[in-house]
């Protein structure tokens, strides 16, 4: 195995392991199979990337681009939802993680799901756990998502 599959696979691995420890959170232990994007399937790390590109310029380090991908991870997947169930998991989400500033996020979060609804509605994948790596020619992003 050369150097760059190796890396690729302990990635892989991690990524796996995350998810398999989020399912058994959300009680969903029965075992299950994972495997790269499906035959075609759009890379859910490609839209992801794609999706905050008009905000990415604004996070210039390592934190706020990882607070980035959190918050557009949550618009995402708030977005397939229905408008009513959308707002009661959004203010349960935000009032929990942020008791000073959740009215300007959720500002933001409405204005990234907007985005997502004109751009990417085509897509009804939610994304499950992510994965960053900074490395010195930049970041590389995994992204876990529903078939």
């Amino acid at each position: 195995m050369s150097v760059r599959r190796g890396k690729k696979h302990g990635k892989r691995k991690n990524l796996t392991a995350r998810l398999g420890a989020y399912m058994t959170e959300m009680g969903l232990s029965e075992p299950r199979r994972f495997s790269s994007t499906p035959q075609g399937k759009h890379k859910m790390s490609e839209v992801l990337t794609e999706f905050i590109a008009p905000y990415a310029t604004a996070a210039t380090t390592e934190e706020r681009y990882r607070k980035l991908l959190s918050i557009a991870v949550i618009a995402w997947n708030a977005s397939m939802f229905s408008a009513g169930e959308r707002q009661r998991i959004l203010d349960s989400v935000i009032d929990d993680a942020m008791p000073f500033g959740a009215e300007d996020m959720k500002l933001v979060i409405d204005e990234l799901i907007r985005r997502k609804e004109r751009y990417f509605s085509h897509i009804k994948r939610l994304i499950l756990p992510y994965d960053l790596t900074m490395t010195r020619d930049g970041s590389h992003l995994s992204v876990a998502s529903s078939v």
